[in-house]
């Protein structure tokens, strides 16, 4: 049980290093594969981990609390940094309709 717990703050522990980096460079696979170890350990803690010192207990709701915090952070930036991207995407096709002389004015050019 005790050793359960301590795997599953040691992924977290590992997933808030991770997450502590800019978040294009974040590792999708290892974030996956970290939750994944956490939620296995946590679950052969199971209903004995009722019976764990209230300390380890306090600290995994703790970091559990932070790990929310950290990922809804990640989800925010890549959310962000997507819209500027789109509002890029929007500005260059604006900007190449105003240059795009359109079919009309190559026919005329090519009947001069």
């Amino acid at each position: 049980m005790g050793r359960a717990l301590a795997k599953a703050l040691a992924a977290g522990d590992e997933l808030l290093t991770l997450f502590a980096a800019p978040a294009p460079d974040v590792a999708m696979e290892q974030v996956e594969a970290l939750v994944a170890a956490r939620a296995a350990a946590l679950e052969a803690a199971g209903p004995q981990g009722a019976g764990a010192p209230s300390a380890e207990l306090e600290r995994l709701a703790a970091q559990q609390r932070l790990l929310e915090r950290q990922l809804g952070a990640l989800l925010d930036s890549l959310r962000s940094g997507s819209l500027g991207a789109q509002a890029v995407r929007h500005r260059v096709q604006g900007v190449n309709r105003l240059l795009d002389p359109g079919p009309r004015s190559r026919m005329l050019n090519t009947t001069r």
